[in-house]
């Protein structure tokens, strides 16, 4: 509400719930190279930035990393850890 009562309606909108989804993200993993962060940020559907909070994402964005630079970018990795 107060995000919508500052900047207008307008603001709260998908495209721009995903563009700053994808800036968070660049601003959270300022330490990647460049080009690894653009092929992250090019990689999802819409609904994908829009609808996951931040620590989701750069979770995402490092078992992809990992998974690339081990050369099997097709195989599948698990992370697990405790909701509080």
């Amino acid at each position: 509400t107060k995000r919508a009562l500052e900047t207008g309606m307008e603001d709260l909108n998908r495209a721009n719930r995903g563009a700053a989804a994808k800036k968070a993200l660049r601003e959270a993993l300022s330490d990647w190279p460049k080009a690894d962060l653009k092929a992250e940020t090019s990689r999802h559907y819409d609904p994908y930035w829009q609808g996951l909070n931040l620590s989701t994402h750069m979770e995402f964005a490092k078992m992809l990393r990992a998974l690339e630079a081990s050369g099997d970018p097709g195989a599948m990795e698990i992370h697990l850890d405790p909701d509080e």
